[in-house]
């Protein structure tokens, strides 16, 4: 039995089914995630001031950001600073942010939906789908890995870079379209996580599967 990612896709290395082909993983992860990018408004954009810092420019969507959260942690009886680490709290807002017009949000509603939407691939992989918050760069990006890890506890980059990990990150692949590798790219490749920065388990979404193989 080999692990198979959509119709024709061998995920699998032939000379060890334990091993990803992570050109074909990743080719259906750009296929799965890329559509959004035309379809999300991000609306926190960075820009370099005079001295050299990052700031971010907030367009008016910025309080019905926040309230959709509100709201979502609501349904659940969660602070904002709880929910990111609460998987109801993650799906559902990665569906409320599809029913808004133009899909407005930040990175964590752009690694909301990109958690959701790779479930199909973490069902048939086995992989794990966690939302990772990098707090020095007050960011939050998706991460695919064979490791298991729970809410809060610190990646391991050593090994991360040492398997077929990968990062996916809507929110800058939304800002950066006509870089391919900023929307998915190896987790040794990534612009925010190829030195090893600090970066914490928000959130689970999907895996934990008994088994990679699929029929």
């Amino acid at each position: 039995m080999l692990g198979r990612i959509g119709k024709g896709l061998n995920c699998f290395s032939p000379a060890n089914d334990n091993s990803f082909n992570r050109f074909v993983l990743t080719k259906k992860i750009q296929d799965e995630i890329l559509p959004y990018v035309s379809k999300v408004t991000i609306c926190d954009r960075p820009s370099t001031n005079h001295s050299g810092l990052t700031q971010y420019n907030y367009d008016d969507n910025r309080d019905g950001i926040r309230q959709r959260r509100v709201s979502v942690a609501r349904q659940f009886d969660l602070t904002l600073s709880d929910a990111p680490f609460d998987r109801r709290f993650v799906i559902e807002l990665a569906k409320e942010v599809e029913k808004t017009h133009q899909m407005p949000g930040q990175c964590a509603e752009m690694a909301s939906i990109t958690a959701v939407k790779l479930k199909d691939i973490a069902a048939q992989t086995g992989l794990f789908v966690y939302t990772l918050q990098l707090p020095d760069y007050n960011h939050t990006i998706t991460l695919l890995s064979e490791t298991p890890y729970r809410s809060n506890e610190w990646i391991n980059w050593a090994k991360e870079f040492n398997s077929t990990s990968i990062i996916v990150d809507l929110w800058q692949g939304a800002l950066s379209q006509n870089k391919p590798d900023a929307l998915v790219s190896p987790a040794n490749k990534n612009t925010y996580t190829r030195t090893s920065p600090r970066a914490i388990v928000q959130c689970k979404v999907w895996g934990g599967f008994p088994s990679r193989h699929m029929v």
